[in-house]
């Protein structure tokens, strides 16, 4: 039997004519055992260095985001016409860090969007100390009258402004009225930036020309889009104009309603009435005409005002004379 360690090895020749193998002592494997060995203490440094390379970086990191050097002393604001500088910058400083460099920029943006006179703010930073602020504010397109009566600015894009007395404006335009309260989802949402968008083309429509008209309209109801209903300025008329052609529509009302306070037949022939002389004869107490089609006009009129009884001019007598 061979010994441990060794291995025993024989010749073919000599297996054949039946002689005894030579003993031959093995050779121990030292070389990967020593590479291992060598190995080992390279793989451990190179760790141990790339983690204090590590260390180092992040504390130079933070020194440089605290350092002094780099702290927000100047905001530079553009774009701004409602929102005053100071209350922006105010804003600003209030939802930040100290350090520049340390501010998260996207966050910041949307905190600024979430103002509703702001509808985009693009935020950079200038180096060393500064932050440059440019937002674009949401324009004031409809006077809307609310459920509990209030009226409010509105965006294009359904979001309430502020109060009448909040925005100043050169001109009052007409009231729209119509929108979808306390409903939040994207449907009613949509139907409300459709109906501001059927409104403002509405207003251009009435002012294209001489005059302009939107100046006569008291309120549109926009509650059935396809049926726009104007209310008239200093009077208790209402129009129901349809959904196109408001200018058009708008100008044969006014036609009529002054040709019937005229007492003009001849002039009212021609807008296919069915009863000329009661127009005529009741015109000023008209309360509602239909002109969604132009080959049919309907015209109510609203009840005559109560006779009061004068009082009675006749003396008591008496029994005696």
């Amino acid at each position: 039997m061979a010994t441990r360690g060794q291995i025993v090895t024989t010749g073919s020749r000599r297996a054949a004519s039946g002689r005894e193998g030579t003993v031959v002592a093995a050779r121990p494997r030292r070389g990967r055992a020593e590479a291992r060995s060598v190995r080992v203490p390279f793989i451990l440094i190179l760790k141990i260095g790339l983690l204090l390379l590590c260390a180092a970086a992040a504390l130079w990191g933070y020194n440089v985001l605290s350092s002094s050097f780099f702290l927000l002393r100047n905001v530079e604001v553009s774009g701004n016409h409602r929102l005053s500088k100071e209350e922006l910058t105010r804003i600003i400083k209030h939802s930040s860090k100290p350090g520049l460099l340390s501010l998260d920029l996207d966050r910041l943006a949307r905190e600024l969007e979430s103002i509703p006179a702001i509808k985009q703010a693009n935020i950079t930073r200038v180096l060393p100390d500064t932050l440059r602020v440019e937002v674009i504010e949401r324009e004031p397109v409809a006077l809307v009258r609310q459920q509990d009566g209030s009226i409010m600015w509105m965006s294009e894009d359904g979001i309430t402004l502020g109060e009448l007395e909040s925005i100043r404006s050169s001109r009052i335009p007409p009231i729209l009225t119509g929108l979808t309260e306390g409903d939040k989802s994207d449907v009613a949402q949509e139907d409300n930036r459709e109906r501001i968008m059927l409104y403002q083309r509405i207003i251009r429509e009435l002012d294209e020309g001489e005059p302009q008209l939107s100046k006569l309209i008291d309120e549109v109801d926009l509650r059935y889009p396809r049926r726009v209903r104007f209310q008239l300025l200093d009077s208790r008329i209402q129009i129901d104009i349809g959904d196109r052609d408001f200018r058009q529509r708008f100008q044969s009302v006014l036609e009529m309603i002054n040709a019937a306070r005229r007492g003009e037949a001849a002039a009212l022939s021609k807008y296919h009435i069915p009863n000329v002389s009661q127009l005529i004869s009741n015109a000023d107490r008209i309360s509602h005409i239909s002109f969604m089609r132009q080959d049919r006009v309907s015209i109510a009129f609203a009840a005559p005002p109560k006779q009061v009884a004068a009082p009675s001019t006749k003396k008591a007598t008496g029994g005696n004379k």
